[in-house]
């Protein structure tokens, strides 16, 4: 439910995390007021997705290629081989849908709410799930992106692909290096590389302009030009989550110490996943990976906290934040399965090492080279 619609998207979800992200934009709304039934089929077959949505008079179906492709990947796989089945999956889908319909008598409206108590999955294992609790006048990067505006509304969505990609290397050029930010050239070099001076320079104009115009539902957040550097500027009234985990660590580099109210803070940010999830640039890409490795390195340092060490829970908390950066990093998820089995969480262990080793054969295509009781050992 957003506003006065329900919406439809087909999300993720990691079991080691338990963290959910979208896969794409809505693909359907409608206004509150209809009945709507809505299901989610997979057809081993033709190896797809198939949402069938309808009401009393209505049949709409849509597919998608297992596994999903984000959006903001290049490369798109078509199977050929099973066009020939398609058009009679089609058709037996919708007439499946035509049947199911006739037989509801009601409607029965779900929500789900968030909370920050921990899940549970059918293992009995505890899951925390990310924050998602939506600030006014925010920008997220961690767990992909999203801006709020002072109505605390998800406006990001408003921004076609080609602007979103200008904000973004506008805003990060800015929050690396608040003096320096990014100038017309090299802006244009990245983003309209083929255009000529003038037409870049018009092009810039227009999107800049449209930018601002979106941004100016968010209070405090606007792009500026000074000194021929573009950049964006975060007033006091607004935030960025990348913005504070970088003021966080340059503060614990000059302390040398962590303080328990801005540890909890950044803790909460990073619980969302990795640094512009599903978003790949190539400009952008070095920069994730530097980013993920650099929170990566300051979740482990903080794992050696003499009280983390004494909190078990807390542990696998910190564990489960890692890997959702990094799902086959080997140093958390010894950890998890050492913390769970010494608190009598055997076979809550025994799981968590199911899935990682399928997930690594997944990703190298080789067997994990450690047993679970070898990791026990450890």
């Amino acid at each position: 439910k957003e506003g006065d619609k329900f919406k439809i998207y087909l999300n993720t979800l990691n079991l080691n995390t338990g963290n959910t992200s979208k896969v794409g934009d809505a693909f359907w709304n409608s206004k509150l007021e209809k009945w709507i039934y809505h299901y989610l089929y997979y057809n081993k077959t033709a190896n797809e997705f198939f949402s069938v949505i309808f009401d009393s008079t209505t049949v709409e179906l849509y597919s998608i290629n297992y596994p999903p492709i984000t959006e903001t990947a290049k490369v798109y796989i078509e199977d050929t081989d099973t066009k020939e089945n398609y058009y009679l999956i089609l058709f037996s889908a919708i007439i499946g849908a035509i049947v199911l319909s006739l037989g509801f008598v009601y409607f029965k409206k779900r929500k789900t709410k968030l909370s920050q108590t921990p899940n549970k999955n059918n293992y009995g294992s505890e899951i925390f799930l990310p924050e998602k609790t939506k600030t006014k006048n925010s920008i997220n990067l961690f767990g992909g992106f999203s801006i709020c505006d002072k109505g605390g509304n998800e406006i990001s969505q408003t921004l076609s692909p080609k602007l979103k990609e200008i904000f973004l290397l506008i805003l990060i050029k800015s929050i690396s290096n608040p003096q320096k930010g990014i100038s017309s050239e090299e802006l244009s070099i990245i983003i309209w590389r083929d255009a000529s001076p003038e037409s870049g320079k018009a092009n810039r104009g227009v999107a800049i302009n449209k930018i601002r115009k979106i941004l100016s539902s968010v209070d405090g957040v606007d792009i500026e030009f000074s000194d021929k550097l573009w950049f964006v500027k975060i007033n006091n009234e607004s935030s960025c989550d990348y913005a504070e985990y970088l003021k966080f660590c340059n503060t614990t580099k000059l302390e040398n110490s962590f303080k328990n109210d801005s540890i909890s803070t950044i803790i909460k940010r990073l619980e969302r996943g990795e640094f512009l999830k599903g978003i790949s640039y190539e400009w952008l890409d070095s920069i994730k990976f530097s980013i993920n490795n650099e929170v990566i390195g300051f979740l482990k340092h903080y794992l050696d906290n003499d009280e983390v060490q004494k909190d078990p829970e807390k542990l696998i908390k910190l564990c489960d934040i890692i890997l959702s950066f990094d799902s086959v990093d080997q140093d958390a998820i010894k950890l998890k399965i050492k913390t769970l089995s010494s608190t009598g969480k055997h076979h809550i262990g025994k799981s968590t090492y199911g899935l990682f080793i399928a997930e690594y054969k997944r990703l190298y295509d080789e067997n994990f080279p450690l047993t679970f009781q070898e990791i026990i050992n450890s």
